[in-house]
């Protein structure tokens, strides 16, 4: 959410584009960059689809919400 907050739609967001940045937020992306702060959240995501594991295909819901939250272009 903090990344689009830079680069996403204001439209599609239906919030204005930046207003973190205004508020000075100390955001993820605001302090490392949106760059490093997708490659951080896609780490993360990964991270947790593999704790499911041993869950095999009934996780199957939490892995494409998980992956929803890194692959969404709002």
């Amino acid at each position: 959410d903090d990344v689009l907050d830079i680069i996403g739609d204001e439209e599609k967001l239906g919030k204005d584009i930046g207003s973190d940045l205004n508020k000075k937020k100390a955001t993820y992306p605001a302090l490392y960059g949106v760059d490093e702060s997708r490659r951080k959240a896609e780490n993360l995501i990964e991270e947790s689809i593999a704790c499911l594991q041993p869950f095999d295909h009934r996780a199957d819901p939490l892995r494409e919400i998980a992956r929803f939250f890194v692959q969404r272009t709002f």
